[in-house]
C-alpha cells in the first residue's frame, strides 16, 4: 500500500502542473493519504520476533521444571524473578536506545511470558491451591498493563488470548458464565487497536471476544443469536468506520470484512431445515432471568442499533441498494429479524411448518451475502468477488443435496441451474470488465 501511495504523491506535482487538480485538493489528497505513507512495520521481525520469544519462555520454563525439584525456595524465586526483570530491563534499554523497537518488544514478550510461568512457579513453590482460571486473569492484567505503557501489539495480542482463557475455565471448569473478560478483550485490546491503527490486534482482539463472550453463555440456544447480532455489529459498525474514520481506515475494512466471514458461517447451518429445530429457543424468551436477558440483549442491542444507523443514513442519503448500505443495513437487519421471527412463530403457530419456513428464510438472507459478492464483481468488473459468491452459492446448492432435494431430477436440475447461473455471471463480468477500460486513444496523421 505504501508504494501506491508514493506514486500517487509523485503524481500529484504533475496533476497541479497540468490543471487537473487544483493545489487544495492536491493537499486534501496528501492529508488523506499520509498515515498510509509512513514506514510499514517490520513485520517480518515482529512475528518472528514474538514467536521466539514464546517458544523462548516455554523452552525456559521446562528448563525450569527439569531441574525444580532440585533447587531450594530461594533459588526457585530467584530464577523467576531475576529472568523476569532481566527480560524487562533489557527490553527498556532496547527501547530507551531506540533502534530496534521490533527486538525490544520481543524481548519485553518474552519478560511477560515468564510473568506467567511466574505465577504458577511461586504457587508451587509454596503449595498455594487456588482458583487456578485467576492466573490467567493475573497473567493477562500484567499483559495488558504493558500493552497500553509500552505501548505493545504484541502484549495485547498476548492480554487478548489469555483473557478468552480466563473466560473458557471459568466455563468449563466452574460453569461461571462472566461478563469480565469480554469487557476487557473489548474496551482493553479493542481500543488499543484503534489507538495504535493496528489490524493484526483488532483482529485478535475481536476473535478473542467471541470466544470469551460465546464460551460465558449459559443458555446453548442463545449462541446463535448471539453470533448473528455480533456479525450484524461488525458488518454495520465496519462500513460506518470505514466510510466516516480517518483516523484508521483499515479498522473498518478488518470488521467489516470479520462480519461478514462470521454472518456467512453463522447463517450457513441455520439453512439446514433440521437445524433449526436444534438452535432455537424452545420456549419463548423469559425476561426473568438475568444471565440470559443479558446475553441476549447487549450483542443484540449493538448489532440493531448499528444496522439502524446505516439504514437511517441509507435513507437519508438515498442510497438503498448500494453495497455499503445492503451489508451495513439491509442484510443485518434481515438477519436478525429472520431469527426474531422464530420466537414470535414458536409461541404463536408452534411447530408447523417451521423447519422448512425458516431454513427457507436463512436461505434468502444467506444467498443475499453471494448475490452482493455478484453484484460487486459486476459492477468492479472483477472476478475475486465472484469467485467467493460462487463459492458460497455452490456450497448452498451442494448442501441442498441433503435434506431439500431428495429426487435425482430436483438435484439434476439444481446443478443445470447452478451452471447457467455461473456461467451467465461469468459473461456478465467479462463485459463489465470490457466496458470498464478506457478507450485507446487515437492519433490524428
Amino acid at each position: 500500500m505504501r508504494k501506491h501511495v508514493e506514486w500517487l504523491f509523485r503524481e500529484l506535482e504533475g496533476w497541479v502542473a497540468d490543471g487537473i487538480l487544483r493545489p487544495e485538493q492536491a493537499a486534501a489528497l496528501r492529508g488523506r493519504y499520509a498515515a498510509m505513507a509512513h514506514p510499514g512495520r517490520a513485520w517480518g521481525v515482529i512475528l518472528f520476533g514474538a514467536f521466539g520469544a514464546v517458544v523462548a519462555g516455554l523452552g525456559v520454563i521446562l528448563l525450569f521444571a527439569y531441574n525444580w525439584q532440585d533447587m531450594p525456595k530461594a533459588a526457585k524465586l530467584g530464577t523467576v524473578f531475576a529472568s523476569l526483570l532481566l527480560a524487562h530491563g533489557a527490553g527498556l534499554e532496547l527501547r530507551r536506545r531506540g533502534r530496534q523497537p521490533a527486538l525490544a518488544d520481543a524481548v519485553q514478550l518474552l519478560g511477560t511470558m515468564m510473568f506467567g510461568a511466574g505465577i504458577w512457579l511461586v504457587a508451587q513453590i509454596y503449595h498455594i491451591s487456588a482458583h487456578y482460571p485467576n492466573a490467567f486473569f493475573i497473567w493477562a492484567a500484567g499483559a495488558l498493563l504493558f500493552a497500553w505503557l509500552l505501548p505493545s501489539v504484541s502484549h495485547g495480542v498476548l492480554a487478548s488470548i489469555l483473557l478468552a482463557l480466563w473466560a473458557s475455565t471459568e466455563a468449563a471448569s466452574f460453569s461461571q458464565s462472566l461478563l469480565t473478560p469480554p469487557l476487557l478483550i473489548l474496551l482493553g485490546g479493542g481500543l488499543l487497536a484503534w489507538r495504535q491503527r493496528s489490524p493484526t490486534l483488532l483482529v485478535a482482539a475481536q476473535l478473542a471476544f467471541v470466544a470469551a463472550l460465546v464460551a460465558s453463555i449459559r443458555d446453548a440456544w442463545l449462541v446463535w443469536p448471539t453470533l448473528l447480532a455480533l456479525a450484524a455489529a461488525w458488518l454495520a459498525g465496519g462500513t460506518l468506520a470505514e466510510l466516516r474514520s480517518p483516523h484508521f481506515p483499515l479498522g473498518g475494512k478488518v470488521l467489516r470484512t470479520l462480519g461478514f466471514i462470521l454472518a456467512v458461517a453463522a447463517l450457513f447451518p441455520l439453512t439446514f431445515r433440521d437445524a433449526m429445530r436444534h438452535w432455537s429457543p424452545p420456549d419463548w424468551f423469559v425476561p426473568g432471568e438475568g444471565a440470559r436477558t443479558l446475553w441476549f440483549f447487549l450483542p443484540l442491542a449493538a448489532g440493531l442499533g448499528l444496522a439502524a444507523v446505516a439504514a437511517a443514513r441509507a435513507i437519508t442519503a438515498r442510497d438503498w441498494f448500494s453495497a455499503s448500505s445492503l451489508r451495513a443495513a439491509w442484510l443485518p437487519l434481515a438477519m436478525l429479524a429472520a431469527y426474531a421471527g422464530t420466537f414470535i412463530h414458536r409461541e404463536l403457530v408452534g411447530e408447523t411448518g417451521f423447519d422448512l419456513l425458516w431454513s427457507g428464510l436463512f436461505s434468502l438472507v444467506y444467498l443475499g451475502f453471494a448475490g452482493m459478492l455478484f453484484r460487486r464483481g459486476i459492477g468492479e468488473g472483477r472476478f475475486a468477488p465472484m469467485t467467493g459468491g460462487a463459492l458460497l452459492l455452490g456450497a448452498w446448492v451442494f448442501a441442498r443435496y441433503c435434506d431439500w432435494f431428495e429426487s435425482l431430477l430436483a438435484r439434476g436440475l439444481a446443478f443445470l441451474l447452478l451452471g447457467a447461473a455461473l456461467f451467465s455471471l461469468a459473461l456478465l463480468v467479462a463485459r463489465s470488465r470490457r466496458q470498464l477500460q478506457p478507450a485507446p486513444e487515437t492519433t490524428v496523421n
